[in-house]
């Protein structure tokens, strides 16, 4: 019976780990991502640019939060070494998220254009940057 209580309140802990961590970080990144995005386009990055918007701003920074959280919680799951599976792989997912940013502006070419695709790719670091963390506080790798 202890076993059953311990498996029907894991699910509840782990719902409340990702809404607290996706609330957190999500408001956190939001706003710092919107300051860079403001600072792009003051140096001259193309507002039109639809990353560069507040409300894409905050729309992709909560989408990559939360497949950011269904990644750490199935490492979490998963591997025998969470920690170390997310040593490699969060490194790896920021360098793969920039390959569209870096597409984008190779594709224009405008000084415009790639202010703004730094200021992306800026977002992208920040938002991972505050996620770990967080994911770490709400979404603890130790079971």
């Amino acid at each position: 019976m202890t076993s059953t209580l311990t498996t029907a309140t894991a699910p509840t802990r782990t719902g409340r780990g990702i809404l607290l961590s996706l609330l957190a970080a999500g408001v956190l990144a939001s706003i710092v991502n919107i300051v860079i995005g403001i600072a792009a386009r003051a140096a001259g990055g193309d507002a039109t640019v639809t990353g560069m918007m507040i409300p894409a701003e905050i729309g992709a920074t909560i989408f990559g939060l939360l497949f950011g959280a269904i990644g750490w919680i199935i490492v979490r799951r998963a591997a025998k070494r969470p920690a170390r599976v997310l040593s490699v792989l969060v490194p790896v997912v920021f360098v793969l998220s920039l390959i569209p940013v870096i597409g984008f502006g190779a594709q224009s070419g405008t000084t415009s254009v790639w202010t703004a695709m730094v200021g992306l790719g800026i977002m992208h670091l920040v938002t991972i940057a505050i996620a770990v963390p967080v994911y770490r506080r709400f979404l603890p790798l130790s079971r």
